[in-house]
């Protein structure tokens, strides 16, 4: 099926994230080195400074200590916070808030002596008592225990692929590799591939899995690869034998992808383009029933959704704060909060399966230590505590 969701509701072509995140602290750097990538956003021109600093002056970036005290014991039960670091200073951490409130800034290194997270960390699924961690640039999968954070396998998957954003579906792990433009289906227990590559497009971001199908979000990278056959589409794969089941078109710059199949619905974001800076993205639902968009909602800048899978509403995160989705009711802001100015960016949106809390990874300035922020869906602030360069992603 093919759907083109300007006939379901018209809306402006509108233009990459507000912040410039996605390019210089995750895995679209490597494509800013060959192709200079969108640099030049209506909100990013202020951040291209602290960019050419870092080549500059790589001494300024701070970089992992070992922890004091020897070896870490974890206490269980807490949540795990994955930080990016910079791309290739190899600074990523895996933070850990333990249920007594103490917090870790690094608590991998703490426990596996000698070892780091690896180059550019960007996304967590969760297995039972494993967390698969994709580690971009380093071109890496790895299996952590998230009882303990002790490293139980790593491995490279390709030459030159390098995973960026992670689905899981039962035993079966979806990687989007962006600077490939394929996506690679994986055994989730061993690490080892179930595929071959699977070309997708110019830029797969976010995937999700239902039942039976894989959605994948082929942005091309905004305004760079626009005109290229895919872009700003939403490939729809079936899980059987990974052939193309359908797309969406319509999607600009098309960015996160989430699914709810208890109600048969797959939620993705979409932004708008740098060269038209005065439209807006918004989110859409999708039955996937039928692979129809049933509701567009617009917003500036979304880029992160969480699900309440108890409740079906789902959680974005955009340029001016965050707000709460669903199919059949109005949108509420939950929390207001504009990200921009390369200062207290909201870079990352978790809801904790137990508390029903929202956790957002606040990247600050990008070159300095993070902070993780707590809220309740009704927008109070609970708790918020220092973590490692560039919140990207929690596990419980």
């Amino acid at each position: 099926m093919k759907t083109n969701v300007g006939a379901f509701e018209p809306f402006n072509v509108g233009g990459r994230s507000a912040s410039i995140v996605q390019m210089f602290t995750s895995s679209n750097v490597q494509m800013f080195k060959s192709s200079n990538v969108q640099m030049f956003t209506s909100s990013n021109v202020g951040r291209v400074l602290f960019v050419v600093l870092l080549v500059l002056v790589p001494s300024c970036v701070p970089t992992p200590s070992e922890p004091d005290g020897g070896v870490i014991t974890t206490v269980p039960g807490g949540v795990y916070t994955l930080c990016e670091g910079l791309w290739q200073q190899n600074n990523a951490s895996l933070s850990y808030r333990d249920p007594n409130g103490t917090t870790h800034r690094d608590v991998f290194r703490g426990v596996n002596k000698g070892e780091t997270v690896g180059d550019t960390p960007t996304d967590v699924v969760v297995l039972g008592d494993t967390m698969i961690v994709s580690v971009s640039t380093s071109r890496e999968l790895m299996m952590v225990d998230r009882r303990t954070a002790r490293v139980i396998r790593r491995t490279t998957i390709g030459a030159t692929e390098q995973p960026y954003r992670l689905a899981l579906a039962g035993d079966r792990l979806y990687v989007s590799c962006l600077n490939a433009d394929v996506v690679i289906e994986i055994n989730a227990r061993t690490l080892e591939r179930t595929t071959q590559n699977v070309s997708v497009g110019p830029a797969p971001e976010g995937v999700a899995a239902t039942a039976t199908k894989l959605y994948v979000a082929v942005s091309g990278l905004g305004d760079l690869r626009r005109s290229e056959p895919l872009s700003s589409t939403l490939q729809i794969l079936r899980r059987s034998d990974m052939s193309v089941a359908g797309q969406i078109e319509g999607l600009w710059n098309v960015a996160d992808v989430i699914a709810d199949p208890s109600r048969n619905l797959v939620w993705a974001t979409y932004r708008h383009f740098a060269s038209e800076p005065d439209s807006l993205g918004g989110v859409v639902a999708i039955d996937t029933r039928a692979d129809t968009v049933v509701r567009t909602f617009r917003l500036a800048s979304p880029t992160r959704l969480t699900l309440d899978e108890v409740s079906g509403e789902v959680f974005v995160l955009h340029r001016d704060g965050i707000e709460m989705l669903a199919v059949g009711a109005a949108p509420r802001r939950v929390i207001g909060h504009t990200s921009g100015n390369g200062a207290d960016v909201w870079y990352a949106l978790w809801r904790h399966p137990i508390s029903g809390h929202l956790y957002v990874g606040n990247a600050r300035t990008f070159v300095t230590d993070g902070e993780v922020l707590v809220y309740t869906v009704q927008g109070a602030l609970r708790e918020r505590y220092a973590v490692g360069l560039n919140p990207t992603a929690f596990a419980y």
